[in-house]
């Protein structure tokens, strides 16, 4: 390993040499691209506090720490030695870099993430070399890390994923699903241990969430379509955990089971995707909400015999265990269990037939209303017919009365007055008064009662459902407006603020700056003054609206 890596560094150097040598040719161009007044806070004898008060009139917030990040930009990450040339180079890009970061949304969270990315890139003035070739990589490098705290940390980690940036129009060259399916298994085969393909399993993720993030920032593609994305990576990554956890359970064999006339069949497994999963609706952060159901009881025929029963558990817990328990990569998602047939307190697997007679004699109106949203994701042939068959069954098989859509209005009102905990100017954009939750529960409650009636309206997704409640003549235009306006703006405000911070978010407040800063993310116009106002009162006018739809709908009258 030590001679590769040496090799490899020789021949990255030698690129770097040819690289360098072009951009140096064009010193003449590139001090036409940058601002005079740029090269004050390079010079090494400029006053301190004269730079910082230039960096306050750039909308820094933090003077000190920016001051702090830009002498690591000037004099290049401590402790590492650079090559003359790759020193040449980051002087070259540094002024380059500097502009980028006042021109992006947060310059501070821009300037800081820089930092981190120079102290992972350290001495390997390839990088240099590469961004001082392509000026708009450089732009979008810069871009990105002033604008997602979550893709950033991915790319500080893995700063070879620059590679992949190269071409700005590759994060729209989306291969098809079968052969994103191949490219991992590849990846995963290629791996020697168990431990490994963990690993790559979390770094395909990455890379992928990258590439999409990336698309969503630069593209600007429609919210659905990034959902949909969103969807099909982690479908990929759970089928793809689902074969690694059977190849751990080889020991006890196939799961069997025996016919009334003594033939012996392999038991089948089955994934259901439900919220945001089933409904392809995924987010960044979003957890995936499963359930696991098998076909028929019986034993494995390996040298370690178990129950059917046993062996799936295994499978089931195997299989949250490969996607989330973190490594040094990370983890590629957690995983909800909570809505199988009776909860934490039921089995993590259910057979077909407890799961059929489950919601056919116990499940509550909540548990049907969630099945709206279930779609098998792994599995196919007579078990996924069955299960398609008794969802069908539960959730259109009977309408809904007045009790179910009072009981409807109480769970709402109540994760409303529980979850969102909402004040003035503070708002919860999922679960709080007029959120998303208002209209997904206004699209389910009309699916149970119109759905047996109205095939059309049976989709697992909620703006498709929307749409064909309006066009089934259920929803009235001046209904259906409000609500597909309300939710597509709040989704894609859900979509940056989970882009923006390295976590689940949905609450929406916070300081004048702050709420600048996201407004100005969101494409609001960069010369008002404070577009975070503009942003609140788009907010306020359109919750308010959505609350007046579910109001007429599901409210008290």
């Amino acid at each position: 390993p030590q001679r590769f890596t040496e090799t490899l560094e020789g021949h990255r150097q030698r690129v770097s040499s040819v690289y360098g040598d072009l951009f140096l040719t064009r010193d003449k161009k590139l001090r036409e691209d940058i601002s005079p007044e740029i090269y004050i806070f390079f010079d090494p004898g400029a006053d301190s506090d004269l730079v910082k008060d230039m960096l306050a009139e750039r909308r820094f917030e933090n003077v000190e720490t920016a001051f702090e990040n830009l002498l690591l930009l000037r004099d290049g990450p401590p402790f590492f030695h650079l090559t003359e040339r790759g020193r040449r180079l980051l002087e070259k890009l540094a002024p380059l870099l500097l502009q980028e970061v006042f021109a992006a949304p947060d310059p501070d969270m821009a300037l800081a993430n820089l930092e981190r990315f120079l102290r992972a890139v350290g001495p390997r003035s390839s990088f240099y070399a590469l961004l001082a070739a392509n000026r708009e990589l450089l732009r979008l490098l810069v871009s990105l890390l002033g604008m997602s705290e979550f893709l950033s940390k991915i790319f500080i980690v893995h700063p070879e994923l620059l590679d992949n940036m190269v071409d700005s129009s590759s994060a729209s060259q989306f291969i098809g699903r079968e052969m994103s399916e191949s490219e991992l298994r590849i990846l995963l085969e290629q791996a020697e241990y168990f431990e490994d393909r963990l690993d790559v399993l979390r770094r395909y993720r990455h890379e992928e969430f990258l590439r999409i993030g990336m698309e969503d920032i630069y593209s600007k593609p429609d919210q659905s379509e990034t959902a949909i994305r969103l969807t099909r990576l982690a479908e990929i990554c759970l089928a793809a955990a689902c074969v690694l956890a059977k190849a751990e359970l080889e020991r006890f064999g196939r799961p069997t089971w025996v016919d009334e006339d003594g033939s012996v069949h392999v038991a089948d497994f089955a994934v259901i995707g439900m919220g945001k999963l089933g409904g392809g609706e995924l987010n960044y952060h979003s957890d995936l909400d499963i359930i696991y159901v098998y076909d028929h009881q019986g034993t494995t025929d390996g040298d370690k015999k178990t129950t059917n029963h046993e062996y799936f558990a295994r499978l089931g817990q195997k299989i949250i265990s490969i996607l989330s328990t973190p490594t040094r990569e990370g983890y590629v998602y957690k995983i909800d269990t909570r809505l199988r047939p009776s909860g934490n307190a039921g089995p993590l697997v259910t057979s077909l037939e407890s799961f059929r007679n489950y919601h056919r004699d116990e499940a509550q109106i909540w548990e049907r209303q969630a099945l709206t949203k279930a779609r098998v994701v792994i599995g196919e042939g007579p078990l996924k017919d069955a299960v398609d068959e008794i969802i069908s069954d539960t959730v259109y098989g009977r309408g809904a009365d007045e009790a179910v859509r009072n009981e409807i209005h109480r769970l709402r009102m109540r994760m409303e007055q529980e979850l969102a905990k909402e004040t003035e100017g503070s708002y919860n954009i999922k679960t709080g008064r007029g959120g998303m939750v208002d209209v997904e529960f206004i699209v389910q409650y009309l699916q149970l009662k119109y759905g047996r009636e109205f095939p059309d309206i049976r989709s697992v997704n909620t703006i498709k459902a929307l749409q064909a409640l309006h066009a089934a003549g259920i929803i009235p235009d001046a209904d259906c407006r409000p609500l597909h306006e309300g939710y597509t703006f709040l989704r894609q405000l859900e979509n940056r603020l989970r882009l923006i911070h390295d976590y689940s978010m949905n609450d929406l407040g916070g300081s004048k700056e702050y709420l600048n800063k996201l407004a100005r993310r969101l494409g609001y116009d960069e010369k008002l003054r404070n577009p975070g106002d503009a942003l609140m009162k788009d907010y306020e006018r359109i919750t308010e609206e959505v609350r007046r739809v579910y109001d007429r709908i599901l409210g008290e009258g």
